[in-house]
C-alpha cells in the first residue's frame, strides 16, 4: 500500500488512503461548526454547544488545487478581513432511508471566512462564509484519526513573499467526542436531505496574520509531511 504520514509531536504513524475519494457521488451536504475548539487542548472537554451552519452541498466546494472565490461583491459596506481556516473535515454517511449516521473518514479543508462580517455580528455566519471552502482529495479512515496532527500552512503573496505557520489539528482539540457529535448530528436542520455530510470542525487557532488579512491574489497552501502540498488555493475576487 502507498503510505503517507501526518507529523506528530513525538511519533510518526502511517495512514492509508481510504477507498472513497469523490464526495460528489452521493447527495452531500456541507456543514460547519463555529467556535467549537478548546483553546487549551489539555483542559477538560466541554459539552457540544457550538452553533452549526449549513455551508451548501458538496458540488459547491473548491477542489484541492482550485481557486477560492472570495465573493467580495456580496459583503456590501462590511469590512473585508479574509482569513484561511485550516480544519479537519469529517465524512458522516448513512444508508438510504436509514436514520443512524456513522463517521467513516476524514480529510483537511480550508473553510475560508470573512472575519469582518463575523466580528460585526456572529449571527451573520452564513454571510461570513460567502467565500468558497476547499477540500483535499485524499481521505483517511476515522480509525486512524490522531489526537494531535501538525500541518504547515503557507501564504504566498503575488510579489513572491511567503509566510508560514504550523496548524495543530486533532481529536484532543475538539470539545466533544465523535459519538457526542453523532448524537447531535441527527438534530441538525436539513440533515435528512442527504446521504452523507461533510463537517468542517472549526479552526483551533486564532487569526494567523494579525493586521495583515489574506488578500486577493494570495495563494494558501497546506503541506503534509511525507506527502507534500495537499491544498493549494488561489484567492480570487
Amino acid at each position: 500500500d502507498t503510505r503517507f504520514y501526518w507529523r506528530y509531536k513525538l511519533t510518526r504513524q502511517p495512514l492509508r488512503i481510504s477507498g472513497r475519494t469523490d464526495h460528489r457521488s452521493f447527495r452531500t451536504g456541507v456543514y460547519g461548526l463555529a467556535k467549537c475548539y478548546n483553546k487549551n487542548a489539555d483542559s477538560p472537554a466541554v459539552q457540544l454547544s457550538a452553533p452549526y451552519y449549513f455551508r451548501g452541498t458538496g458540488g459547491t466546494l473548491a477542489p484541492a488545487t482550485g481557486p477560492i472565490n472570495a465573493r467580495l461583491h456580496e459583503n456590501g459596506n462590511v469590512p473585508i478581513v479574509l482569513s484561511e481556516e485550516i480544519e479537519l473535515v469529517l465524512l458522516a454517511h448513512r444508508e438510504q432511508y436509514e436514520k443512524s449516521w456513522a463517521i467513516e473518514e476524514f480529510t483537511v479543508g480550508n473553510d475560508f471566512t470573512n472575519l469582518g462580517v463575523f466580528r460585526q455580528d456572529p449571527a451573520l455566519i452564513m454571510r461570513a462564509k460567502a467565500p468558497t471552502a476547499s477540500i483535499a482529495q485524499h481521505w483517511w479512515s476515522v480509525e486512524e484519526l490522531a489526537n494531535d496532527i501538525t500541518v504547515e500552512v503557507r501564504r504566498i503573496q503575488p510579489q513572491g513573499l511567503t509566510s508560514t505557520y504550523l496548524a495543530f489539528l486533532g481529536l484532543k482539540y475538539l470539545p466533544f467526542s465523535l459519538n457526542e457529535l453523532l448524537s447531535d448530528l441527527s438534530t441538525w436542520n436539513g440533515i435528512d436531505l442527504f446521504e452523507q455530510v461533510l463537517i468542517y470542525t472549526g479552526a483551533p487557532r486564532g487569526f494567523a496574520w494579525s493586521g495583515k488579512p489574506v488578500q486577493v491574489g494570495d495563494t494558501i497552501e497546506v503541506v503534509l509531511e511525507g506527502m507534500g502540498v495537499i491544498l493549494r488555493n488561489l484567492v480570487e475576487p
